[in-house]
């Protein structure tokens, strides 16, 4: 692979992959291991997109954010750039100037707040079956996705259509689908001998 990946751990446990391509990140969440952590851990709410049609939002898993929101993710991870000894920090790190993809790989992105951490790939291979996984499961979960989607439309329009043919308060024990409240539908209604052909044929 021509991509470099780093690894999202929370803890010990690999949770997702930065893929490096050309400046440009991405982000793949291996399922497997988020999973074992409650949604808000496991899928960490700046590295995905929301589903604002729900109340409260929610993660939409198999829809991480892109480069730009990545990095502001990550930005929360490292110094601010406008410390005043920024200049000294950037120093130490052997960086020549501020780049927080750069900071990141330098420290790892750990914070006094949680347990995250990221480091690079060590195992190529082992990385190739996360993407991989990854990549088929967000397949599946963006399918799951669109098909909610769909049905709580369909929902929403059979909301708005009219009800008054459905209309089947005090109708009979039979539920035909009308309401024989109504004289002019009793009225209307004659029995029905099933034996009057066979007694006019003396049979």
């Amino acid at each position: 692979m021509s991509e470099s990946l780093y690894h999202l751990r929370y803890d010990t446990i690999t949770i997702g992959v930065f893929v490096e391509d050309n400046s440009i990140l991405s982000y793949l969440p291996y399922h497997n291991g988020a999973e074992k952590f409650p949604v808000e851990v496991g899928y960490p709410t700046g590295l995905f997109k929301l589903n604002k049609s729900h109340n409260p939002w929610t993660v939409m898993k198999g829809e991480p954010r892109s480069n730009q929101g990545i990095r502001k993710w990550l930005s929360e991870r490292v110094f601010s750039p406008n410390r005043p000894d920024v200049k000294e920090l950037l120093k130490k790190l052997g960086l020549e100037k501020y780049d927080v993809w750069a900071i990141i790989k330098k420290t790892g992105g750990r914070t006094h707040h949680d347990k995250y951490s990221i480091g690079k790939a060590n195992d190529p291979l082992n990385s190739k079956n996360i993407i991989d996984s990854s990549r088929n499961k967000n397949k599946e979960k963006n399918f799951i996705q669109d098909l909610n989607n769909r049905l709580n439309e369909l929902d929403k329009i059979i909301d708005t259509l009219p009800k008054t043919h459905l209309d089947t308060s005090n109708s009979l024990e039979f539920n035909s689908g009308f309401n024989f409240e109504n004289e002019s539908y009793k009225n209307s209604i004659e029995p029905v001998d099933v034996f009057k052909n066979k007694k006019n044929n003396g049979s």
